[in-house]
């Protein structure tokens, strides 16, 4: 993809907005999500886009195979309890699970002409706006849920230090 096209494609040049493809991985998230992420891009100085929303069983598969996902969907006899534990993984129409409940994200790395990236010091200060959006917007009675990030999954505030698994993109509903 040439640089003008990528620009318009993740709207790299302007902050506080998404661009086509993040308005598009919003269209699969759960509302929560979407009111969490539309703050957060107003408060981040960080230029930030939506990467996945909604996985396909066979993406879940393929992202376990490669070391980047615990969740194994053949290890669950249902779709119902492969949408338990997977957040990303929808059910079309069903009330808990028809939208995604986990976002992974990506930097619009401007510098040196970079791209994308999933650096760790530009997730972690957009890890810190997330949460705190999360936690205003829950305070506020907005949304009825928190988040928790992939590089503290106890929310212990260690950062990847105690994690069987980094994923530094992914941010995920909980019930709190």
């Amino acid at each position: 993809m040439k640089q003008d096209a990528l620009q318009r494609h993740f709207n790299i040049n302007s902050m506080n907005k998404f661009g086509t493809r993040s308005l598009k991985v919003q269209g699969t998230l759960h509302a929560d999500l979407v009111k969490i992420t539309n703050l957060m891009i107003t408060r981040t100085k960080v230029d930030v886009g939506l990467h996945q929303g909604a996985r396909t069983i066979e993406e879940q598969r393929e992202y376990h195979r490669n070391g980047k996902s615990n969740v194994n969907p053949d290890a669950y006899s249902s779709l119902e309890e492969l949408a338990e534990k997977g957040k990303h993984i929808t059910i079309a129409g069903h009330p808990k699970y028809g939208k995604s409940r986990a976002v992974d994200l990506h930097i619009a790395e401007k510098y040196q002409g970079k791209g994308l990236t999933w650096d760790m010091i530009h997730l972690s200060y957009v890890a810190g706006v997330m949460i705190s959006c999360a936690q205003e917007l829950y305070d506020k009675g907005e949304i009825t849920h928190l988040l928790r990030w992939g590089c503290d999954w106890d929310s212990d505030g260690i950062i990847a230090l105690d994690q069987k698994l980094d994923d530094g993109p992914h941010f995920e509903l909980i019930e709190p």
